[in-house]
């Protein structure tokens, strides 16, 4: 994909575009995964359906660039391979699934309110698993069934993450992506093809009124499946886990049915300064590939569907346990995280130990905030409003008031 990438700044150049393969006929990218893997058997296919309907979307709705189309084709064939591994690896070493995710804890909240610093900071404790950026991606061995040194999925990983860097300095200035640092579950996520991910970076609504409809279990299913080929290859079995995402809002009771051990920590930032900036940041990722596409149809459309998610979440809090979900503020996570973190530990059951103190501490000194510089945005950039932002989550700021400082 950095390729690709590199050719951005040429893109309107008739021969660049001639270069890109926009292809999105899912014949065509079955073939191409085939080809990559030298497999051809899927095992369940289930998920076609939303793929086709997501396929469907992207070239009809989604008002993608010739690169724009050629990357998620890349993607897509990515996703396609990965799951052709996964199911070969699964039929030859069955024990994998037989693994226990343990004693899981799940961050979880509206975007930007402080959760990449507190799972990586977490994750720096050698007793702790977590996902990295590259296996988020990549959650399946190219060759082999072992990590291996150096990992090519790593060095692919890092190539694109500098490419990122160079080419949309802003977006990885508001989120880093590291190839060896924990990442959250979204990218996981998106191979069900039955994900909110899927709209993530693009405009689907088609697809997102499927998704409604439908049961989220077969995602989070496939999503621990994944969990356990990852923790299998990292030979971190019997770890506890520290997991991130801010998609699982409004399904924290499928989550708790396919993760029974789950706990959550649910973060908080007031929505004004939170929304603003989570809008900002989808317009860089979708203009990024979608060029053409409104601003303000971007961020109404992020707005409306991180508050119906929050809206669900009030709803399910109420039938959940209280020994299974606690709230942090995301003045606490940049003032004091090792108060937090140690709530943390104490509400989960986890051991506190010297050494993850020290390994969370340099990696604190390692990484204060704006290391990778400081992405400036305006509200009036998004086209929404304070109020209507204030309006659209009324009953969240009321619920949640003590920690909205």
């Amino acid at each position: 994909m950095n390729e690709i990438l590199n050719d951005k700044t040429t893109e309107a150049t008739p021969e660049v575009e001639m270069e890109l393969n926009t292809d999105l006929a899912l014949e065509s990218i079955i073939a191409e995964a085939m080809a990559e893997t030298g497999l051809d058997d899927f095992g369940d296919e289930s998920f076609m359906e939303g793929l086709i309907i997501y396929l469907r979307a992207l070239e009809e709705e989604a008002q993608l660039s010739p690169l724009g189309l050629a990357v998620k084709r890349i993607r897509t064939v990515e996703i396609l391979s990965n799951r052709l591994r996964a199911h070969k690896i699964f039929q030859e070493h069955p024990q994998i699934l037989e693994q226990e995710i343990r004693d899981p804890v799940f961050i979880i909240g509206l975007p930007r309110t402080g959760t990449t610093k507190l799972q990586r900071m977490i994750a720096a404790d050698p007793n702790v698993a977590f996902l990295r950026y590259y296996q988020s991606h990549y959650p399946v061995p190219w060759e082999g069934v072992r990590v291996q040194d150096p990992d090519p999925r790593k060095v692919k990983a890092d190539e694109d993450n500098a490419v990122l860097k160079v080419e949309n300095p802003e977006m990885f200035a508001g989120h880093p992506f590291i190839s060896h640092e924990a990442e959250e579950e979204t990218w996981i996520l998106e191979h069900s093809y039955q994900s909110i991910m899927q709209h993530q970076h693009t405009y689907v609504p088609s697809y997102m009124k499927w998704l409604s409809r439908q049961d989220p279990t077969r995602c989070f299913e496939e999503t621990r499946d994944l969990l356990k080929l990852v923790q299998w290859q990292n030979d971190e079995v019997g770890k506890q886990w520290i997991l991130k995402c801010v998609l699982y809002n409004g399904d924290i009771d499928t989550v708790l049915k396919v993760f029974p051990n789950a706990r959550f920590v649910c973060a908080h930032r007031p929505v004004e300064q939170q929304m603003v900036s989570w809008a900002s940041m989808m317009i860089l990722v979708r203009t990024m590939l979608a060029p053409d596409m409104d601003p303000s149809l971007i961020s109404h459309d992020i707005l409306e569907t991180y508050a119906e998610a929050m809206d669900r979440h009030l709803i399910l809090r109420k039938t959940l346990p209280s020994d299974r979900i606690i709230d942090i503020c995301y003045r606490d996570i940049c003032d004091r995280p090792f108060e937090v973190i140690r709530r943390i530990y104490d509400f989960a059951g986890w051991q506190w130990t010297q050494s993850g103190e020290q390994a969370m501490a340099a990696w604190e000194a390692e990484n204060r905030q704006h290391k990778h510089g400081k992405r400036g945005y305006t509200l009036e950039e998004t086209g929404l409003t304070e109020q209507e932002i204030r309006d659209r989550f009324t009953n969240y700021r009321r619920c949640f008031s003590r920690y909205l400082n």
